[in-house]
């Protein structure tokens, strides 16, 4: 952490994780090169205006193998953690990085086991003893289905200072149903944006980021990147050198077309997640 001018450590690999064991795992998410090295690209942590730091953490040999660490000077604790009980029921079995308010709650999305052998996913936001859930998949949503949802990214700020969650969804199986909803901390939620809506500008929204962003300090302002309809959708050109390696942990994926599996299976890289297979 830097403050003015003086750079501190927070956590490395093999420092003591709450509880027991040590950190095995922090940056797990790299790009590698031709040359053989690798630059750590996330999950990155997040810091509030009262120096807590939350970050995503995987340990060896402690109370849990992953979960989410909140540290507040010198002191780590778990906030959440597997397989810690969910707000509607089931455990958890894997989460993204968090973002943190000057509250001290954080917004993440999660794996999770509803009964021992099914997963879903979805945004969960709170403090230890207040927790709720955002969405999952295949919530009713401004009268369709939450059929997709995105990791949570920092440093993209997705919780407000009364704990409202922005977070991107799409309603259909083409990706061409664009909602940005706030999820209010009542379980409501708030249609920001539709693919399709006029813009306060003229035209119509069209495609739209996966990584809004809200104002940290206020409530409910919040931004966000669009294609306006007609817009032909940029496509990214990787460079010449860099290649994306395989991120060497595991994370639970569910998928259009197969059913999840209980273990987790390692993901490339961050991306919009598909849905997953519908309950039988």
């Amino acid at each position: 952490m830097w403050d003015n001018g003086v750079v501190t450590k927070v956590a490395a690999l093999g420092d003591p994780a709450p509880g027991g064991g040590t950190y095995s795992g922090l940056g797990t998410e790299s790009f590698g090169f031709q040359d053989g090295t690798f630059i750590p690209t996330g999950p990155v942590p997040d810091i509030n205006d009262s120096d807590q730091i939350a970050f995503r953490a995987i340990v060896s040999g402690g109370i849990t193998g992953r979960g989410i660490v909140v540290r507040m000077g010198q002191v780590d604790e778990w906030y959440v953690k597997v397989p810690d009980p969910t707000p509607i029921g089931g455990t958890y079995l894997d989460m993204q990085a968090a973002s943190i308010n000057n509250a001290g709650q954080i917004a993440f999305f999660a794996d999770y086991h509803p009964t021992p052998d099914t997963i879903n996913s979805g945004w969960f936001a709170g403090a230890p003893g207040n927790w709720r859930k955002v969405v999952v998949f295949f919530d009713p949503i401004d009268g369709g289905q939450c059929l997709g949802l995105a990791f949570s990214r920092n440093p993209m700020q997705t919780i407000d200072a009364a704990g409202n969650v922005v977070f991107w969804t799409n309603l259909d199986s083409n990706g061409t149903s664009d909602r940005l909803v706030l999820g209010l901390t009542d379980g409501n939620l708030l249609i920001a944006a539709r693919r399709g809506d006029p813009t306060p500008i003229g035209r119509t929204f069209g495609s739209m980021d996966s990584w809004p962003a809200v104002n940290g300090a206020l409530s409910a302002h919040m931004a966000f990147n669009h294609c306006p309809s007609g817009t032909p959708t940029p496509t990214a050109t990787p460079t010449p050198t860099a290649t994306p390696s395989t991120t060497p942990t595991p994370t639970a994926t569910p998928t259009p077309s197969v059913t999840p599996r209980p273990t987790p299976t390692p993901r490339r890289r961050p991306t919009p997640r598909s849905r997953p297979t519908p309950p039988g």
